[in-house]
């Protein structure tokens, strides 16, 4: 039962990918679409290697409740596959919707990462890979 909240993250990403799907074939990647994707998964990489430095000191830092998918004290196992996974919908999600969507997705995207990595190194979290 634990494996719960992942199964569920799953699901809402293939039901989000079969909804964007048929609502609009995927347009032309242009550079800006490849930099902006470009810069979602430095700033997810950089997100996936703290989370795994929390991972490895449960006894110093632990998830915030809003990331309930992973539980606040994660395996390193269970932080590699929602990030992958996470990475993957990211890519295939941005790949479908047509722009101004594309964009506005990517930049939220941007955003929350950012935020996170930005946070996580206020309090001293490290990056470990």
């Amino acid at each position: 039962m634990k494996d719960f909240p992942g199964f569920i993250f799953i699901l809402c990403c293939l039901a989000s990918l079969a909804f964007a799907g048929k609502a609009h074939a995927a347009d032309p990647w242009t550079t800006t679409d490849i930099a902006l994707e470009s810069v979602y998964v430095v700033l997810d990489t950089a997100d996936f290697a703290q989370t795994r430095y929390i991972a490895q000191h449960p006894a110093a830092y632990y998830e915030s409740a809003s990331q309930a998918m992973i539980g606040q004290h994660p395996s390193t196992g269970r932080v590699g596959t929602y990030f992958a996974a996470g990475l993957v919908a990211q890519v295939v999600i941005t790949d479908l919707l047509p722009h101004p969507w594309r964009n506005a997705w990517q930049a939220a995207g941007i955003a929350i990462e950012a935020h996170c990595v930005s946070h996580n190194a206020s309090i001293g979290i490290k990056f470990s890979f």
